[in-house]
């Protein structure tokens, strides 16, 4: 009749909640909502995983460092020397998280969790660390786009400027050839 094992539990799951009077189970859906919602945010800030993310911004930040060296040139080259030193320091910072995540693994709970508060701090001020890098980055290597925008656009109105008087000078001799035939005629 009902093989499906979802079926069977939905259908044992809907018994079950028919002893439940009707007025409770507002109270136990917000109860399971909360709690879920509660896990889901302690999952999503587990150290662990931010270090993870946090090298993971690490490698791409490493990879706008090469684009901007191909892009800036020497023109920049102290500025991306020190968006270098930074990301080198925010790497020191992230190795000792993980070393001083990996000692947590055999302590005591009270210098677990000071510990975790410790690292999710670093973590924390590590990411803005990196934020900050990559936005500075980011402005050095637009820089360079803009002004080569700036100069495609002034070359286009250059071009369109010489073509409109290119225009009006044949337009003028037209007309000019049409007023000389007129009074050869008259």
């Amino acid at each position: 009749m009902c093989d499906n094992p979802s079926t069977i539990r939905s259908a044992l799951l809907f018994w079950m909640l028919s002893f439940v009077p009707s007025n409770i189970l507002p109270y136990i859906t917000l109860g399971v909502a909360s709690i879920s919602l509660v896990v889901y945010y302690v999952q999503l800030n587990l150290p662990s995983l931010k270090l993870n993310r946090l090298k993971n911004t690490i490698g791409m930040t490493e990879d706008i460092i090469t684009r901007a060296k191909a892009d800036c040139g020497m023109r920049d080259h102290l500025l991306l020397v020190e968006g270098e030193i930074r990301l080198l320091r925010v790497k020191l910072s992230t190795s000792r998280i993980h070393s001083r995540l990996l000692e947590t693994h055999s302590v005591c709970w009270i210098t677990y969790l000071q510990n975790m508060i410790t690292i999710s701090r670093n973590l924390a001020m590590s990411e803005r660390e990196l934020q900050d890098i990559r936005t500075s980055l980011l402005l050095l290597i637009e820089g360079p786009h803009q002004h080569k925008l700036g100069q495609t656009i002034n070359g286009s109105q250059e071009i369109e400027h010489s073509r409109v008087l290119q225009s009006q000078r044949s337009c003028r001799t037209r007309v000019g050839n049409r007023d000389v035939g007129l009074s050869h005629e008259v």
